[in-house]
């Protein structure tokens, strides 16, 4: 049986400039939405939406990561006067942020 997560997850795949598809996070969080609402507000979650509900935890938990670290250099380039590294890191928090949309 084919899942929501699962159509959700094709039809929120874009593709970037150098052709790779990645996911959107704004679908993640849309159906992330949709499941906390549903556990809250209807009934409990199927074992399918459960699972669906820890793939979008993770997948948010991962971009969380990502975007603590990149701060984490750019403050530690910021220190170091390192200007070109620092722009470098602000235009990979950029497109990390773009993604979430």
């Amino acid at each position: 049986m084919r899942s929501i997560w699962s159509a959700l997850a094709k039809k929120n795949t874009t593709t970037t400039n150098n052709g790779k598809g990645k996911r959107s996070m704004w679908g993640v969080h849309q159906r992330l939405a949709e499941l906390w609402n549903i556990q809250s507000n209807q009934r409990k979650l199927t074992d399918e939406e459960m699972s669906e509900f820890k793939i979008c935890l993770d997948a948010n938990l991962n971009k969380c990561r990502k975007v603590a670290a990149l701060k984490n250099q750019s403050l530690l380039a910021s220190m170091t006067n390192d200007t070109d590294w620092q722009h470098e890191i602000c235009n990979q928090i950029e497109e990390l942020y773009a993604d979430i949309h």
